[in-house]
């Protein structure tokens, strides 16, 4: 299971923006999938995402398609439904909601789409620069990024600092 280099955010409406699917088992006739969204949520401003899980199955065209949908008002009493969740699916989820609350916690609901560079703590410099770079459309952008992998991490910490102090404060 790859995760991906970025999340993309894109506003559906003034308080409601979807976000990257987050493949939580990935098989190869069979996958669940956590579908977030992020809300901008006037009543309750902590309360900021919710979600959707989907299991998906491969039609016969191998294209992923959801399963014939299942309608929990309709459960009849007496019945149950288990969907249960490995201890790395379960941090996977908890991690991503984790970070959309974050996120929202500290910037707000923003309109229109960007995308975020998912790195985990403990990435080395260089591989987000190889991340930055594999995502980035500008060639000003790749060539400034490819120096920066080239150059002593103090040494360019130094001179990103010098040239813009307010960032390390």
């Amino acid at each position: 299971m790859s995760k991906p280099l970025h999340v993309e955010i894109t506003s559906t409406s003034d308080r409601t923006a979807e976000v990257t699917p987050v493949i939580l088992r990935d098989g190869s006739r069979k996958r669940l999938v956590f579908t977030p969204v992020l809300v901008n949520n006037g009543q309750n401003p902590a309360a900021a995402v919710r979600g959707e899980l989907l299991y998906l199955s491969k039609n016969t065209a191998d294209q992923w398609e959801r399963d014939k949908p299942f309608d929990l008002r309709t459960l009849p009493a007496g019945e149950s439904v288990r969907l249960e969740l490995t201890t790395a699916e379960l941090l996977q989820l908890h991690n991503c909601v984790g970070a959309l609350y974050e996120l929202m916690r500290e910037d707000g609901f923003e309109y229109g789409t960007k995308r975020l560079l998912s790195v985990d703590a403990g990435t080395d410099l260089a591989e987000i620069l190889d991340s930055i770079s594999a995502i980035g459309q500008n060639k000003q952008v790749k060539r400034v990024l490819d120096w920066m992998s080239r150059q002593d991490c103090d040494q360019l910490a130094d001179a990103l600092q010098d040239a813009e102090p307010e960032i390390f404060s």
